[in-house]
């Protein structure tokens, strides 16, 4: 592209390049608080989705926090495609979606239903983003 400018007698042109960078995006993790309800004796619970906007690959985890008490040995997650299991009691949790130094996090609730016992209350969750 050419620029050009004047100041009422005389002109002058620049030829001139303009290059777009692509900005690195970080993940979305769920799109907003996660819940998941299981049947008690059931390991899988449920499977954590990600999008990246650049296209590249995720690994997931967990990651810790002090607001409420969380036992992460009562969870694992696939690392490559998000699938979580559990055993124990409901639990609160924060799933991050990791692409090289982007990170994005979200929260998970699980809800444990005992087989013959409704649920009493729902689980209230609040998220981070």
């Amino acid at each position: 592209m050419t620029v050009q400018v004047s100041d009422g007698s005389l002109t002058d042109a620049q030829a001139i390049s303009v290059r777009v960078i692509d900005v690195n995006e970080a993940p979305v993790v769920g799109f907003g608080p996660l819940r998941f309800s299981v049947a008690e004796n059931t390991t899988t619970v449920g499977t954590i989705s990600a999008l990246d906007p650049d296209g590249q690959p995720l690994t997931y985890s967990f990651v810790p926090f002090f607001e409420l008490p969380f036992d992460q040995a009562a969870f694992t997650i696939n690392p490559t495609t998000g699938a979580l299991s559990f055993s124990g009691v409901g639990r609160t949790l924060r799933i991050r979606a990791i692409r090289t130094a982007m990170a994005s996090i979200s929260w998970a609730s699980v809800q444990l239903i005992r087989s013959g016992c409704p649920p009493t209350r729902p689980l209230r969750l609040r998220s981070p983003m």
